[in-house]
């Protein structure tokens, strides 16, 4: 008597690839939610390329892992983008990703959540937060630029510490929803009582000159 025996074929895994606080199973569904930052860790470990051969993006794979073995930079940043959306940015010359932002920012593409990603990137670096406060100042809010500001504070940078105290001696509405506090304050170089008393000097620079650079 012949026994059938039936042999059941596991079904392959399929490797989940989060972007932008969402789960992608399509190539076009990542494409509207590139968080870099997010897709980072998927290209070092290999995984974003793993997922996208069982896409059958099998060029798009290869160029992916030819990129993990180097470092998360404004360079990086760019050609993972520019490997996503290569058709688009190729045909309106895009080559940077500063003038990527430019162009997503005047083809009315702000409200995107590609371009909502890059800017927060480009704010968390000193070039690239200088590049939108001189260019763009609207798209951060007060309490944003507050953030950078003090990230930023080692720079030393003129204009940034001019603002900060225009800030500090205005008010303003932090990230949060709250109110600025300017008694909340701590003193990154001392915590001394005359703490304060370096904030009030530098938001009084406000009304000298912008060459003036006073620190907490």
């Amino acid at each position: 008597m012949l026994v059938m025996r039936i042999i059941a074929k596991a079904k392959p895994i399929r490797i989940r690839i989060k972007s932008g606080g969402e789960e992608h199973s399509s190539l076009d569904s990542l494409r509207q939610n590139l968080c870099v930052q997010d897709l980072w860790s998927l290209v070092k470990d290999k995984r974003l390329s793993r997922w996208l051969m069982q896409l059958g993006e099998v060029d798009l794979a290869h160029a992916i892992d030819a990129l993990s073995v180097g470092q998360l930079d404004v360079s990086t940043y760019f050609k993972i983008l520019f490997l996503f959306l290569k058709d688009e940015l190729y045909a309106h010359c895009v080559m940077d990703l500063y003038t990527l932002f430019s162009f997503w920012h005047d083809c009315e593409k702000r409200k995107s959540k590609n371009y909502d990603s890059l800017r927060k990137y480009l704010l968390s670096k000193y070039e690239g937060a200088k590049f939108i406060f001189k260019q763009y100042p609207e798209e951060a809010s007060d309490g944003e630029w507050w953030t950078v500001f003090c990230n930023f504070e080692n720079e030393e940078d003129p204009e940034f510490l001019f603002e900060q105290g225009k800030l500090a001696f205005e008010g303003f509405t932090k990230s949060d929803g709250s109110n600025f506090d300017k008694a909340s304050i701590s003193c990154a170089k001392s915590t001394s009582p005359n703490c304060l008393n370096h904030l009030d000097r530098r938001s009084s620079c406000i009304n000298g000159h912008k060459s003036c650079t006073l620190r907490f």
